[in-house]
């Protein structure tokens, strides 16, 4: 995975942890497993036994997931100096 840095330069975000579950930058999988957690969220609001207003908390709950998710996301890649990242081969397909 790569990062385009604020001042032009690409640089590889290389595995910054001693996890055995990923590669790459631990901050970066950490957002991606935090991801498949609020999408869980917003497949939860389509099973067809909730009542309506559980669905619209299982979606209501989603946007503040994803709204926490990327302001965290943002600030990380803000404290690295990265402007975005370019190239995402180690996320799993559904993050991709």
């Amino acid at each position: 995975m790569k990062a385009l840095l604020k001042t032009g330069e690409v640089v590889a975000l290389t595995k910054d942890c001693a996890c055995a579950t990923h590669e790459g930058a631990h901050w970066v999988y950490v957002d991606s497993c935090w991801k498949e957690f609020s999408r869980s969220l917003l497949r939860r609001s389509c099973l067809p036994f909730l009542s309506d207003s559980a669905r619209r908390l299982s979606r209501d709950r989603y946007a503040f997931e994803e709204f926490k998710r990327e302001r965290s996301f943002l600030r990380q890649c803000d404290a690295r100096g990265i402007e975005k990242i370019v190239g995402d081969d180690n996320l799993p397909p559904a993050q991709a």
